[in-house]
């Protein structure tokens, strides 16, 4: 013990110090962190996003554009839908309940030189898995300046829980139900006619 308090006394006279007391050490510090939270949270749709912060409570969200270009005849008959939403916020989301009323808005630009004269055209709007609700749009298109606008539609929400697709689709009939028609005029739309989407809980 005493070879070892000559030797620091040693050491602070070598290094110019005059205190002969002894050299302190410090304990080394010891961090602890504080142990995780290993509680999982609420994700009843099973997408990977909690409960809590998940605005699209229908399994994982599905991608919409709100913008449908279709054309027909070779060419000669065009529809663009842009600016698709939901209500005044404009989303391409909604989550409802069943049968909810639902208003949908959205521009839209006719060009159609088909016909020897102006063609009688329809806006088909409607859901998929489901049907066609109804035409938007169902009056003649000029044929040499086209048409364009806004439109506003009201829609009811399917009665059961799941998710549909809004699509659009060109149909050329004389009338938006001429001879009957309930349906869309060239059978569902695809997939590249989706503008939005509807969660039904």
């Amino acid at each position: 013990m005493r070879w070892a308090f000559l030797l620091l006394v040693g050491c602070r006279q070598i290094l110019g110090i005059d205190d002969p007391r002894p050299l302190a050490i410090d304990a080394p510090q010891v961090t602890v962190d504080a142990p995780l939270d290993t509680q999982p949270c609420s994700d009843s749709d099973g997408d990977g996003i909690c409960d809590a912060v998940d605005d699209w409570p229908c399994g994982v969200k599905p991608t919409a554009l709100g913008v449908v270009t279709e054309s027909d005849n070779n060419g000669q008959t065009l529809l663009q839908i842009t600016g698709f939403g939901f209500g005044t916020a404009g989303t391409l989301f909604a989550v409802v309940a069943p049968t909810t009323a639902l208003t949908v808005k959205f521009n839209y630009l006719w060009h159609d030189t088909s016909c020897s004269m102006n063609c009688i055209d329809q806006i088909e709007i409607g859901y998929t898995p489901g049907d066609r609700i109804g035409c938007p749009f169902d009056q003649a298109v000029p044929k040499l300046v086209g048409a364009s606008g806004s439109l506003m539609y009201g829609l009811t929400a399917p009665a059961q829980p799941g998710v549909v697709s809004v699509r659009f689709a060109i149909a050329q009939n004389f009338s938006c139900t001429g001879g009957g028609a309930t349906t869309w005029f060239q059978g569902p739309p695809p997939a590249a006619n989706i503008a939005g989407y509807i969660c039904v809980q």
